[in-house]
């Protein structure tokens, strides 16, 4: 979102608040019968919590998720536990971080570079301008 240099020298940008979260995933499939092999191998050495990425656009499509955590120790935790159990071929990916609210502070505006925010942000859904106190 470009805001022209008049408007920038007033920008005050505040830390989004963020999701940071990491997947355990098994090694990457090729199609779903490979999918379906590696859960049987998995269900053999009594790992029943698993799920099969569907998504048609997704990299990790037909991947075996193996559990999604907010911190990494949980997320070792769990390899740790599945090689323990003779799972092989498990990595960490990390999911984010994701962005769930932003915040932005323009001090010192005048009513023109005012109205203009409001004309940029009314073409975004989602997106409220509030009076800072």
């Amino acid at each position: 979102l470009s805001m022209g240099a008049v408007i920038a020298v007033h920008l005050v940008a505040r830390h989004p608040d963020l999701v940071r979260s990491c997947m355990v995933t098994g090694a990457m499939m090729v199609g779903v019968t490979g999918a379906q092999r590696r859960v049987a191998e998995l269900k053999e050495r009594g790992v029943t919590n698993f799920f099969i990425m569907q998504n048609d656009t997704s990299p990790l499509r037909y991947a075996i998720s193996l559990g999604v955590f907010k911190s990494d120790g949980a997320a070792q935790k769990l390899v740790a536990d599945l090689q323990r159990q003779g799972v092989r071929g498990v990595r960490i990916l990390p999911r984010g971080p994701q962005v769930t609210r932003a915040g932005y502070q323009y001090r010192q505006i005048d009513a023109a570079e005012r109205d203009r925010l409001i004309g940029i942000a009314d073409n975004y859904s989602g997106v409220t301008l509030t009076r800072c106190s």
